[in-house]
């Protein structure tokens, strides 16, 4: 018996070829060169801008004790999330909104997709590369 879920093992599958892509491409080989400049997975080398982290204090700093609580009652953030939700996934979301079905209704599938859309990248331009 393993000690590693058979989910686990199947999600480190999938990102095998993104792993490779990354440690063992061509990329993966200069990818370090002090002379490259990588945007593949963004390169943070320069400090942060004063205003993104000022902004990023104050929205953060919590201003109650259920500041990070998991709400689901109040209509201010249901219809604000409902919204977005309508916007970006072109759904037809309403509040009430239910963590439950928002998350099984459209989240998870954006994640199984983004993961298959990097793996597909990683195996069609990271073998290309070596």
């Amino acid at each position: 018996m393993s000690v590693i879920s058979a989910r686990i093992r199947a999600a480190d599958a999938a990102f095998a070829a993104v792993k490779d892509f990354y440690f063992t491409s061509r990329y993966g080989k200069r990818r370090g060169d002090p002379g490259i400049c990588d945007l593949t997975f963004g390169n943070p080398h320069e400090m942060p801008l004063d205003g993104l982290v000022t902004a990023l204090r104050e929205r953060t700093l919590p201003k109650d004790k259920n500041w990070f609580a998991y709400k689901t009652s109040e209509e201010a953030p249901q219809a604000f999330l409902a919204e977005r939700l309508r916007r970006e996934l072109a759904l037809p979301f309403e509040p009430p909104l239910h963590a439950r079905k928002v998350f099984s209704s459209a989240y998870w599938p954006l994640v199984h997709a983004a993961i298959e859309c990097s793996a597909t990248f990683a195996q069609r331009f990271g073998s290309r590369s070596r």
